[in-house]
This record gives structure tokens, C-alpha cells and sequence, in this order.
């Protein structure tokens, strides 16, 4: 089960790889 944190920078990790 992911954290808070970590499923936040999961989801700003694929943004940045859907802009990119």
C-alpha cells in the first residue's frame, strides 16, 4: 500500500513523463 507522499510523486512522475 502506497503513502500519501509516494503516491504523490508517483502521480507527478507520470505527468512529467506525459509532458515530456
Amino acid at each position: 500500500m502506497f503513502n500519501q507522499t509516494t503516491k504523490m510523486v508517483f502521480i507527478t512522475f507520470s505527468h512529467k513523463i506525459e509532458h515530456d
